[in-house]
């Protein structure tokens, strides 16, 4: 008898039934939908402009009217002149902030100057040095100028007690301002600034008060 031979058994390709799957297809951006992405940007822009510049112009109104809306230093401005002791002429003092105050200020006036007895019994006092004043400090309670507020500052060396002789004269005079109060940082500790120089113009009758560079 003939051996039969099993029919041969083909093998089969894991991978021939094996559906892959579809890709997903983005479709190609239109020109309408770019239209309207750029529109988007531009009202996004144009509405922040719009809060910008409305912001502006409430700090530009707060600023012509009040003054400006953050921490400024203080001023000094010399009174008018008088014929007593042109240290005793009072300055005004102004906060220009029209939203944060100088907390706990205190103020110290530097004098520079030169004043002579008439002779033979005259003397001779003189305190600093042009453009290197000397600070008289008085302690007493430190005060608060609030924003906007102006107020009235005579320099401590009126209080002084000076004799030269009779007649005297007042070879040169400065004055400066030096001010210390709280910064309106958290962290900032005191702040201390310094007004410029006013210089005494003895050429006029009486004698005022002038900043340096106007005399």
């Amino acid at each position: 008898m003939k051996a039969v031979k099993p029919p041969s058994q083909k093998k089969s390709n894991p991978y021939k039934n094996k559906r892959t799957p579809n890709k997903p297809v983005h479709p190609a951006p239109t020109k309408k939908s770019s239209e309207q992405s750029h529109r988007r940007l531009w009202l996004a822009a144009r509405a922040t402009f719009g809060i910008l510049m409305s912001l502006a112009g409430i700090a530009l109104g707060v600023y012509a009217f009040e003054g400006p809306p953050w921490p400024t230093e203080p001023t000094f401005v010399p009174g008018s002149p008088s014929f007593g002791s042109p240290f005793s002429v009072p300055f005004t003092i102004t906060n220009k902030s029209a939203v944060v105050d100088l907390n706990r200020l205190e103020i110290r006036c530097g004098i520079a100057t030169k004043i002579q007895g008439e002779p033979p019994a005259g003397g001779t006092l003189q305190q600093g040095e042009p453009g290197h004043p000397a600070f008289v400090s008085v302690t007493g309670p430190h005060s608060q100028l609030e924003a906007t507020e102006t107020r009235s500052y005579t320099c401590a060396f009126a209080q002084l007690s000076i004799y030269v002789g009779p007649n005297p004269k007042i070879t040169f005079a400065e004055m400066t301002f030096e001010s210390e109060y709280d910064s309106w940082l958290p962290w900032g500790g005191r702040k201390i600034v310094r007004s410029p120089i006013f210089e005494l113009d003895t050429s006029t009758v009486p004698p005022q008060w002038k900043p340096a560079s106007l005399k």
